[in-house]
């Protein structure tokens, strides 16, 4: 579980912010930002239904995303529930 919600911020980043590294990764190029933020959300119930705190949240967009993608992204981090 925390293997995969540290692998699933580091996917976020490369996304959101344009990062070049893993861009081209098959695992990085199967994500959508909607369905990745809806898996961190699932992992974050898991972590708090095993007693653990989530503090962690997944930071804002930092690049220029297409606009289909940009009001995902600000609707998912303004309505955080944890």
């Amino acid at each position: 579980m925390w293997g995969e919600h540290r692998e699933l911020h580091a996917t976020w980043s490369v996304l959101v912010n344009g990062k070049k590294g893993y861009a081209h990764h098959p695992e990085t190029l199967r994500w959508k930002l909607k369905a990745l933020f809806g898996r961190h959300e699932a992992l974050v119930t898991e972590m708090g239904s095993r007693g653990y705190r989530h503090l962690s949240p997944l930071a804002k967009r930092k690049r220029r995303l297409a606009s289909s993608e940009t009001n995902v992204v600000s609707v998912m981090c303004n309505e955080r529930v944890w």
